[in-house]
């Protein structure tokens, strides 16, 4: 008898959580549901119950951060005002996550100031080539494979003891963003000679 009863309250249980569960998501559903939104990839949103609107003088900064290098370059730096098409349009922050992550952008983070948005991607390089760069401070020689991503063919010859740090800013921008490319490794020595001297 106890067992019967313990197994009734169980399934009774069970089916509680489950109302529960399917109450919940219908209500969450509707929710979203009364978003108006005029015009596929229009930032606007017109629902002020859900979302207040951003202020016009709030910066949107979208940024690509190369994931091999961590180096990121800003793509797009706009008030919220120059972002309208009309002038009674209100953007919310929603609004703009939901275009952006279309792009690939995640939310990075939000200040009184600025919204910034992150994208990142993958630089690739011309494949069989040879790159100069920078490995752990100093400069190295890279070669690129089929794919397009860098490699160092041999640790002992291919890093060269001169810091990056102490050329001059040219060449670091140069060497950091993998700028200098060689069809063969001679002449990729031959440019760090040249570098070096």
């Amino acid at each position: 008898m106890k067992v019967k009863k313990n197994v009734l309250l169980f399934v009774i249980g069970i089916f509680l959580v489950g109302c529960l569960f399917f109450v919940g998501y219908f209500i969450g559903g509707s929710k979203e549901a009364s978003l108006d939104k005029s015009t596929s990839g229009n930032l606007s949103v017109y629902d002020s119950k859900q979302e207040e609107p951003l202020d016009d003088y709030l910066s949107l900064v979208l940024k690509e951060v190369d994931e091999a290098t961590g180096d990121s370059t800003v793509k797009l730096k706009k008030t919220i005002k120059e972002l309208k098409i009309k002038e009674k349009d209100n953007i919310t922050k929603s609004s703009l996550e939901e275009i952006y992550l279309k792009e690939g952008y995640e939310l990075s983070s939000v200040s009184d100031k600025e919204i910034i948005l992150v994208k990142k991607v993958e630089k690739s390089f011309e494949p069989g080539r040879y790159y100069l760069g920078e490995e752990k401070g100093f400069v190295a020689i890279f070669k690129s494979d089929d794919k397009g991503k860098l490699f160092i063919e041999d640790y002992k010859k291919d890093i060269i003891t001169r810091r990056v740090e102490s050329l001059p800013e040219g060449d670091r921008v140069l060497l950091k963003n993998n700028q200098l490319k060689f069809d063969t490794k001679e002449e990729a020595y031959d440019q760090i000679a040249e570098i070096e001297s």
